[in-house]
């Protein structure tokens, strides 16, 4: 039900791109199952996207300027936006989009900033979100201890300020605008410093009965992403850990669904 559901709103996220000229690119799970399996991962239960800034941008203004179709909204409070549908008896489905920015050629600044970006990520967490990593066994010891202590301690200033701030902060630093990384992505993803040359060409692939776009040098980001061994299936987390932050995702989207959105008849 969930890929079905998920076909839907890549199928529809698609179409309003390419009608706009706005480049993107299928990511993570998403794409290594176009590539690997030409569709879903059988215990993939959301779809991830990238964008380069600049097609971004201009997605961006264009959910400010159009009127989404009944079930689909785009939410941008968050750190990494998201493409959310909700029909009526399915349930809620969502697509995160993850942004490269440029980050400069000197090691020095890459580090500057990948600490700095680092931080952000700890600053827009929730206590929700806190309590799931500890859940995961992200942090141990006394770097669990003080990364805890931030996350608490930023809940005094309010979200969308903190919010405002990391987004800020991604666009600087950006160097001769050689190389890219996922300035939004998690602490892992937003380390992995990529040329930016990997946006310059996107192709269509087959994924299950649909043509979606992906970067033409996908080899390039799953290498960086799952190894040299990506083609071989592996599982990221724990089936029951699996289950866990899925139900909690799906709760807090029902929540948005419910304040914020029209169901599709």
């Amino acid at each position: 039900m969930i890929h079905k559901e998920l076909l839907i709103l890549l199928e529809n996220f698609h179409k309003l791109c390419v009608q706009n000229g706005i480049k993107y690119s299928l990511h993570g799970g998403t794409l290594l199952g176009a590539i690997r399996e030409k569709g879903f991962i059988a215990w993939d239960d959301d779809a991830d996207i990238t964008m380069d800034r600049e097609n971004f941008d201009k997605f961006c203004l264009l959910m400010k300027t159009i009127k989404l179709s009944r079930g689909f909204a785009f939410v941008d409070i968050n750190r990494f936006p998201q493409f959310v549908m909700k029909r009526n008896g399915c349930p809620v489905v969502w697509a995160d989009i993850f942004v490269y920015d440029y980050i400069s050629e000197k090691q020095f600044v890459q580090r500057l900033k990948m600490a700095g970006t680092k931080f952000f990520i700890l600053m827009t967490r929730t206590i929700s979100d806190q309590r799931m990593s500890n859940l995961n066994g992200l942090y141990k010891g006394v770097n669990k201890f003080f990364i805890n202590a931030l996350v608490y301690m930023s809940q005094i200033i309010p979200y969308r300020f903190r919010i405002r701030l990391a987004k800020w902060f991604m666009k600087q630093l950006q160097g001769n605008k050689s190389f890219v990384h996922r300035s939004n992505d998690t602490r892992v993803g937003s380390s992995m410093v990529l040329p930016a040359a990997i946006n310059t060409h996107y192709i269509l692939t087959n994924f299950e009965d649909k043509k979606l776009m992906i970067v033409k040098d996908y080899d390039t980001v799953l290498k960086s992403s799952y190894g040299i061994s990506y083609m071989t299936p592996r599982k990221d987390k724990p089936d029951a850990m699996h289950a866990i932050t899925l139900k909690k995702e799906q709760d807090e989207m029902e929540v948005f669904v419910k304040e914020y959105m029209n169901l599709a008849e």
